[in-house]
């Protein structure tokens, strides 16, 4: 991996987010917080594996798992409340 990327304000951001919202998510037990943890890590994980200077392997297992990430946050924003 091209450790170059860590420098870029972009990829700081979304790891703040991701940071911020899974604290919030623990602490406050909140859905929404969770959706944004769940798709910020596919974020991360998905532009890390679709590196220029990633193996087509590396590049399948991180869409992969991405994809999985992401039906994580579509679970928590779509099923049905427990009030």
């Amino acid at each position: 991996m091209d450790w170059s990327v860590l420098t870029m304000w972009e990829w700081q951001a979304v790891t703040g987010l991701t940071v911020l919202s899974a604290g919030l998510a623990w602490w406050t037990k909140r859905r929404m917080f969770r959706a944004v943890a769940w798709g910020s890590i596919a974020v991360l994980v998905l532009s890390a594996s679709f590196l220029e200077s990633s193996g087509p392997g590396i590049t399948f297992g991180g869409g992969m798992i991405g994809a999985v990430f992401l039906l994580l946050m579509a679970k928590q924003i779509l099923e049905p409340s427990e009030d």
